[in-house]
């Protein structure tokens, strides 16, 4: 990986972003630049090194904020080619390359965003990708019409395949005190701290989170509603989330367990 001079980084973007977007190209350019600067003595164990090769280029973050940036600054005059460039960097299934590509979806046209965000969300499992999806890629939803994020990622809750997903919605709306009814998250939840596994558990976990620095009453009520004396599950979540209460709600969720 050759070090990061910043205007030399500049420099390569601005070539790219120069002439008209042209969507049969862009992805193997912006390809060619996250591979100048892949960092390739991450991968060199036997064991790892066909997966990561496969999934990830290890391209440092300063490379794509410096992109993000560029394509925040031409903004949204790109129209829908944004989101045809989008789509392609995408399918390359590359961990940079959709984090680029969700860049470009936050600044394409805002009636495509939650349904390509929810596709594209089924059809990943990488949970860095899907938070920077949730959070990026539902940006300008989130900052003007926060109820549509919070019935979109009520249907992503009801489908296993982005569940998760679903979850890191509703952590952003919480954190960035985006939607204010917080009962009709909690009736979203019922039942999920018994039924959620693989990495929706963490998912969960982080959501209580939030929900226990916004409302640690509410978020107390509803935990005490979840847990039973059989429900290991629930059992777990409480204890990972116990640090986030204050003490006295610590202690009557302690007491129930």
């Amino acid at each position: 990986m050759p070090a990061i001079n910043p205007s030399v980084l500049d420099k390569k973007i601005q070539t790219i972003f120069d002439r008209p977007l042209d969507t049969d190209a862009f992805p193997g350019e912006i390809h060619a630049l996250l591979s100048f600067y892949a960092d390739r003595t991450k991968r060199s164990t036997a064991a790892t090194a066909t997966q990561e090769s496969a999934d990830l280029l290890h391209v440092p973050a300063a490379v794509l904020r410096a992109l993000c940036t560029k394509i925040h600054q031409r903004g949204q005059r790109e129209g829908d080619r944004w989101l045809d460039a989008a789509e392609r960097l995408w399918a390359s299934g590359l961990r940079e390359m959709r984090q680029v590509s969700i860049c470009l979806l936050s600044e394409a046209p805002a009636e495509s965003t939650l349904e390509t965000a929810g596709r594209w969300a089924a059809g990943c499992d990488d949970p860095l990708v899907l938070q920077a999806l949730a959070a990026e890629g539902l940006r300008s939803w989130r900052e003007s019409e926060p109820e549509k994020v919070y019935a979109s990622a009520v249907n992503w809750l009801a489908n296993e395949a982005t569940r998760a997903f679903g979850l890191m919605a509703l952590q952003r709306l919480i954190e960035e005190n985006s939607f204010d009814n917080l009962p009709s998250i909690f009736n979203a939840l019922v039942g999920l701290p018994s039924t959620v596994r693989g990495f929706q558990q963490q998912s969960l976990l982080s959501l209580m989170e939030a929900l226990a620095e916004r409302s640690p009453a509410e978020t107390t009520a509803f935990l005490l509603d979840e847990l039973s004396p059989d429900d290991h599950r629930a059992a777990r979540l409480v204890r990972a989330a116990l640090d986030a209460f204050p003490a006295p709600f610590q202690a009557q969720l302690r007491q129930a367990l």
